[in-house]
């Protein structure tokens, strides 16, 4: 048994030896597909119509054996069964390692399609590749990838906007990344062009690309086997923790500013001589919006759009103890040929001013404002929801920089300037004062379609002397509501004396009646002389 047992193990040995006497050759007989390998380009790869489709051809070793047969099939991306051309290389262009360009058959048309790439030895498969390619004679051309805000803040959006030109019979289909992940993609013609992307929640630099295929899954792309886009750009932008007025804020001045990038937060810088927690004692406030408006660009301005008879609004605290008027500063965009309100200031319920633009561009005050004096309306100011948008536009579309100079009062003066001059002013004395709780609408009902810019409240400084008479106005408030309650207290006694007297009178009456018929003026009279007469007589006897 044990002599068997070496016997065996000695056979085997020998076997080893023998095939590695052998080397190469003999493992080269086997049919092992990892001894040859084809290479070409990645999926998404753009190739000409008159071009050549390169492979590279790798055998492992010198002694491998040469493949017998090397296919290229162009097939269809919508039905795989569909062969549209294919070629075959024969065994002497595949008898050792290299490059192999594969002319583009002049059946194969601008598309896309599945290049399906297949190596033989005899009857053996070795290997099958496939990759998605574009042919085409041109690809879409990116002119320029923007990306507004320049510097946005965190928690915040951003608008990306891509301008492309693209040949005829070609549906671009986009897809955008930010920081390396994909965030959206769609056909151009669905609007992809312009985006609004996250800017982060952490302040940093930040990659934004855009990947441009001239097809899209419509046509048979299959887009996430896509590796490398044919037309591909980039943008750097840097996430910024916060914004600041800077410049905009000027000497002896307050300044709540809402830029309206990409966020509806506020910057509020004080002056000393007015209490933040006492302006805005729920901490600053933010624009409401109504949930159709959305981040876009107009004439160059960067805001928000507002479709018609959406909204806008924003807290206007209007101070009664500043002497001088505070200043509301607005930026707009209305279309051409749009009219319609553009703004209202409202107080209360029965207190509001509007101004509306006509289809022409020109900014008036809604003639029907409530609350104004007749004398300060104008009767024969022309009513914009009285015009129509059949005539073409005078003027073309353009950034309006509205200004306002509004007084606790209920004054207001205002300016409409735009690049070409002024397109409107005016001025109105309103029957009741405006107060804190003022709120600005931007739109609103019966709203022209508009893009509301960056908009900035200014409270002018209020000096010693103001501030001084300021809170003495506060105590003589405080005084006055102590001498009314000391007044109604008063006021309370008197009336219980004088109720106590009424009851008493009432008595003697009902005396008196029983004693006499005389009219009630006699009766008193004589009582009263009969009374002196018996306090007389007393003294005497005394």
């Amino acid at each position: 048994m044990t002599s068997g047992r070496f016997r065996s193990a000695g056979a085997v040995f020998a076997l080893v030896l023998l095939l590695a006497g052998c080397g190469d050759s003999l493992f080269s007989s086997l049919e092992d597909p990892r001894d040859v390998e084809v290479r070409f380009g990645a999926s998404g790869s753009h190739v000409s119509p008159s071009g050549v489709i390169e492979l590279e051809l790798i055998y492992r070793t010198e002694r491998v054996e040469a493949l017998s047969a090397l296919t290229v099939q162009f097939r269809s991306p919508t039905d795989s069964n569909y062969l549209v051309e294919a070629v075959e290389l024969t065994p002497g262009a595949l008898s050792a390692s290299g490059i192999l360009s594969v002319p583009v058959p002049p059946e194969v048309e601008d598309g896309v399609y599945w290049l399906d790439v297949t190596g033989w030895r005899g009857s053996i498969e070795l290997f099958a590749e496939s990759r998605q390619v574009f042919i085409a004679e041109e690809l879409p051309a990116m002119r320029q990838l923007f990306l507004h805000p320049t510097r946005p803040v965190v928690d915040s959006s951003m608008l990306a906007l891509a301008v492309l030109d693209v040949p005829q019979d070609q549906r671009p289909w986009l897809r955008w990344f930010l920081a390396g992940d994909l965030l959206a993609e769609g056909y151009l013609e669905e609007g992809f062009d312009q985006m609004i992307l996250p800017a982060g929640t952490r302040a940093g630099a930040y990659a934004v690309r855009l990947d441009v295929l001239p097809w899209g899954p419509d046509e048979g792309v299959r887009t996430v086997s896509i590796e490398l886009a044919p037309v591909t750009a980039r943008a750097e932008l840097f996430v910024q923790a916060d914004f600041d007025p800077g410049d905009l804020l000027q000497e002896n001045e307050s300044l709540q500013w809402y830029p309206l990038q990409g966020h509806l937060r506020s910057a509020v810088r004080l002056h000393p001589s007015l209490d933040g927690g006492e302006l805005f004692p729920e901490g600053t406030p933010m624009a409401d919006i109504s949930e159709e408006v959305y981040l876009h660009i107009l004439s160059n301005v960067l805001g928000y759009f507002l479709p018609a008879e959406s909204t806008l609004a924003i807290p206007v605290p209007i101070l009664s103890e500043l002497e001088k008027p505070q200043s509301l500063e607005i930026e707009i965009v209305v279309p051409p040929g749009a009219g319609g309100r553009i703004l209202t200031l409202k107080a209360r319920e029965d207190l509001s001013f509007s101004l509306w633009i006509d289809h022409h561009g020109s900014v008036q005050m809604d003639p029907l404002t409530e609350g104004a004096s007749d004398e300060a309306t104008d009767e024969s100011m022309e009513n914009p929801l009285e015009k129509t948008s059949t005539e073409p536009p005078e003027s073309s579309q353009q950034a309006i920089s509205l200004t306002l100079q509004i007084s606790h009062s209920g004054a207001v003066v205002w300016e409409a300037q735009s690049e070409s001059g002024s397109v409107g002013a005016g001025g109105v004395v309103m029957e009741r004062e405006f107060s804190r709780e003022t709120r600005l609408l931007v739109g609103g009902e019966g709203s022209a379609p508009l893009l509301v810019g960056a908009i900035a409240l200014r409270w002018p400084a209020m000096d010693a002397g103001s501030a001084d008479a300021a809170a003495a106005d506060d105590a003589a408030t405080d005084t006055a509501a102590d001498d009314d309650a000391t007044d109604t207290a008063d006021s309370a006694e008197t009336a219980a004396g004088a109720e106590a007297n009424e009851a008493s009178d009432a008595a003697e009456e009902d005396e008196l009646e029983d004693d006499t018929d005389l009219p009630e003026a006699q009766t008193r009279a004589g009582t009263s002389d009969s009374a002196v007469d018996s306090e007389n007589d007393d003294v005497d006897e005394v």
